[in-house]
């Protein structure tokens, strides 16, 4: 038998580190959907936020709720609080309006919404002061990080699930949050329209 490209070898490690990873974090998985479908139940709106690599992440999520996913079915209220550039720009050029995703989290959620704060890379402050924003607002707050190492600060920031992705690689943690974010969608749809998983 032949020894495996590089690049084929790099692709079944990062396999096999999700194979590894997903059956732990499960039970949260179901819990993130569960608070999401909540939500919606609601007539809430699902908040995503996330700076570099998991504002994609962010985009991820929103995007497959928006449209759809595996099947037709109608929009479902999400927006991606990273895309808005102007915004953040605008609040960060005034270091007394607090962190970009606090302000709006602060104007745009309510107690019937589910904020979603993805870090799949360094501790990010910002991060932790949306999540307790959303705790302020009575927004259920869902956080998607990294080994307790890079994300203990907003694991302690008062949400009611976490989903911590054991890896200390930023390319592994992408990886894992793209599996974790399509597993919530589909069981968000599998709750709201009956579609299996």
């Amino acid at each position: 038998m032949s020894e495996l490209h590089p690049i084929a070898n790099h692709l079944c490690n990062a396999i096999d580190a999700a194979a590894e990873s997903l059956p732990l974090i499960a039970p949260e998985i179901d819990k993130a959907a569960s608070a999401a479908t909540k939500a919606l139940l609601n007539d809430g709106k699902i908040i995503a936020c996330g700076s570099g690599f998991s504002s994609v992440i962010a985009q991820l999520l929103t995007t497959s709720l928006l449209h759809q996913h595996e099947f037709a079915r109608p929009g479902l209220p999400a927006i991606n609080l990273s895309n808005d550039t102007s915004t953040i720009s605008a609040i960060a050029a005034n270091p007394e309006s607090g962190a970009a995703f606090t302000k709006q989290v602060r104007a745009l959620s309510g107690e019937h919404d589910c904020l979603f704060a993805i870090n799949v890379e360094e501790e990010d402050a910002g991060l932790n002061q949306a999540v307790e924003a959303a705790k302020e607002r009575g927004t259920t707050a869902v956080i998607i990080t990294t080994s307790n190492t890079r994300g203990a600060g907003l694991m302690n920031a008062g949400s009611s699930v976490v989903i911590n992705l054991e890896t200390k690689s930023t390319s592994n943690a992408i990886e894992l949050a793209t599996f974790t974010v399509n597993a919530i969608v589909r069981s968000i749809e599998s709750k709201l329209f009956g579609a299996p998983l």
